[in-house]
């Protein structure tokens, strides 16, 4: 079924598009809020930029699917698997994730790590400006300051962009999140209770902002 049938019978007032077979297709930007689409097929697809936003996704396969961008807020996807989605950039805000398969699922993007001179640089300028405030105390505020401006600049140069999926809000409740890029992904307010989370997780959580080893 493509795009174009799927959003006349959606602007029609159809809601029911459950058990589907949309393996691989190109859905981008298509609108199904408030839908039903338990048991559908998404295996492969590609979703950017879609409105799914508050639909029945019970037991859906989205495996493989490119879900970024993508607004599922509020959606109920249930014993869904979404297993090797990629989902930077997606809005999952109060979505119902209990018992979801997110294995290896991608949240960030990844980000280029800080070169080892960078490190050597970013100690070394810490350590000068601390002994300069340290020494001269006042009139080298301002002196620390610019050089507390140029470190940041320096780690803004690894620092990864803030592409992390949103899940404020969002029910875990013994998801599968073994092998998720975590990244940069909002969890506030979430529950996750029960949910297997990646090895070393949450320190592997800031590694992902500060992977300088």
């Amino acid at each position: 079924m493509h795009l174009q049938t799927l959003s006349q019978r959606y602007a029609q007032g159809e809601k029911d598009f459950s058990r589907l077979n949309l393996a691989g297709a190109d859905l981008s930007g298509i609108i199904l809020a408030g839908g039903d689409l338990r048991g559908t097929n998404f295996q492969g697809a590609n979703l950017h930029g879609a409105n799914l936003s508050r639909c029945r996704l019970h037991a859906v396969n989205f495996r493989g699917a490119r879900l970024t961008m993508t607004n599922l807020r509020r959606a109920n996807l249930p014993k869904s698997n979404l297993s090797l989605c990629s989902l930077v950039w997606s809005d999952l805000g109060g979505a119902n994730l209990q018992g979801a398969d997110l294995q290896n699922v991608v949240f960030d993007q990844p980000r280029p790590h800080l070169p080892r001179w960078g490190m050597i640089l970013f100690n070394l300028v810490v350590v000068v400006t601390i002994a300069v405030l340290l020494i001269y105390n006042r009139w080298a505020t301002g002196l620390g300051l610019l050089v507390l401006g140029a470190l940041a600049n320096l780690v803004a140069m690894g620092w990864r962009s803030p592409t992390g999926a949103n899940l404020r809000g969002a029910d875990l409740r013994g998801a599968n999140l073994t092998g998720a890029q975590l990244g940069g992904m909002y969890l506030l307010s979430s529950r996750c209770e029960g949910a297997t989370l990646p090895n070393g997780w949450p320190y592997q959580f800031w590694l992902n902002f500060f992977p300088w080893d």
